[in-house]
């Protein structure tokens, strides 16, 4: 065998195995984005009894806080109308003040990240952003 052939089937598995490795990657990405969406989204009347959604893989989305409180159908329909009138209010505190609150969070998150080590800037990156609560904050992307 010579010495050429070697260094091309060396490269040729090198390849494979990096493209093994990624694809299980994406596989388990795709996998735990997936599960993870099928279980935190919230259900209508909420959890079934006795099986809330996990809060460790859910964090504050996982489901209808207003469930926990086992609220009357008449209750209930007495939060979702307080709620839907003060929806304008938060709408339009985030279109004005909010946007200036925001914009004094994303700067004190970028001055915190450049006053840490480097070493630490990845597990920084990691942890929700001030003022973020499971999402992107309202008003952000305009």
């Amino acid at each position: 065998m010579a010495p050429s052939d070697r260094g091309g089937r060396r490269s040729r598995v090198w390849v494979a195995a990096v493209s093994v490795l990624l694809l299980v990657f994406v596989a388990g990405a795709a996998a735990g984005w997936t599960g993870a969406r099928r279980t935190c989204r919230p259900m209508r009347g909420g959890p079934p009894a006795g099986r809330p959604a996990p809060a460790w893989l859910c964090g504050r989305r996982g489901g209808d806080p207003m469930a926990r409180l086992n609220l009357s159908p008449a209750e209930r329909a007495r939060v979702e109308s307080v709620v839907k009138r003060r929806q304008a209010d938060i709408r339009a505190f985030w279109e004005g003040p909010g946007r200036q609150l925001g914009a004094i969070m994303d700067s004190m998150h970028a001055d915190v990240r450049a006053a840490i080590d480097p070493a630490h800037r990845p597990a920084f990156d990691s942890l929700p952003r001030p003022g973020q609560r499971g999402g992107r904050r309202p008003g952000a992307d305009r």
